[in-house]
């Protein structure tokens, strides 16, 4: 999906919501969002009003090769300009 576009709907805060640590967990893998970008939404004035968020356990690049590459873009306003690759490497990436 193109990020300018449209959106997905991952998690729907319900009437369960309360002052303090609210949390979505997913059970299935199969389930796990794996998305580049997150964005809170909320049509009521002060209702995506965030202190903190953590995510946890979530594998942003689900690929087992020894190296992979990444392309690099920066985005400002409507100006996009790419940048040099970063490569990462197996043996010389820290395992979590």
């Amino acid at each position: 999906m193109n990020e300018k576009t449209g959106y997905n709907t991952i998690f729907t805060v319900d009437e369960n919501l309360h002052a303090g640590w609210n949390y979505a967990k997913w059970e299935d893998p199969e389930d796990y969002p794996t998305y580049r970008f997150y964005r809170f939404y909320s049509s009521a004035e002060g209702g995506c009003t965030i202190n903190e968020i953590t995510f946890t356990g979530v594998e942003t690049v689900q690929n087992e090769d020894s190296t992979y590459t990444c392309e690099v873009k920066a985005i400002v306003g409507d100006e996009e300009v790419t940048l040099n690759s970063v490569e990462y490497q197996g043996a010389l990436t820290t395992n979590l």
